[in-house]
């Protein structure tokens, strides 16, 4: 397994490179420190594109030991294609709120968001904010550090 160095020594493992869930859309898991999940999917999630990340994200979460511990998940946005349906919205939402309810997602720190998603994180902050840290910064390092204080 290679490691690459990234902020205050954190340690990021690609563990998950390139998995292919539809023609149109892939993604990668990697591990950052000991509790950060880094997602960085490529592609038009439309379709069952974002059913079958949600169930690829559940999977390596079981593999590495993180889906019944505490966590964070940084995820980059800045390859997404395509508008993302109001149905894939609301899967999406229901997911965070669901991993909320479990206890052991802290947060959700989005970076590199197109328009389109920076006013989908904007809209989630005002419903959810109570309920879930939800944040979208616009580079990995700024979402990193955040994340690092939760």
């Amino acid at each position: 397994m290679k490691e690459e160095d990234f902020l205050d020594g954190i340690k990021i493992f690609p563990l998950w490179e390139n998995i292919k869930l539809t023609e149109q859309y892939s993604v990668s898991f990697r591990l950052a420190g000991e509790n950060i999940l880094l997602s960085l999917p490529v592609g038009d999630s439309s379709g069952e594109g974002l059913s079958l990340f949600l169930v690829k994200r559940k999977e390596f979460l079981q593999e590495i030991g993180l889906y019944d511990r505490i966590h964070i998940e940084l995820k980059d946005y800045s390859q997404l294609q395509g508008k993302v349906s109001k149905n894939n919205r609301m899967i999406f939402t229901r997911h965070l709120l669901e991993e909320k309810k479990r206890g052991c997602l802290l947060g959700l720190m989005g970076f590199n968001g197109p328009p389109f998603i920076r006013w989908s994180f904007e809209l989630g902050k005002r419903l959810y904010s109570r309920d879930f840290p939800l944040h979208l910064y616009k580079t990995f390092d700024e979402a990193m550090k955040e994340a690092l204080l939760l």
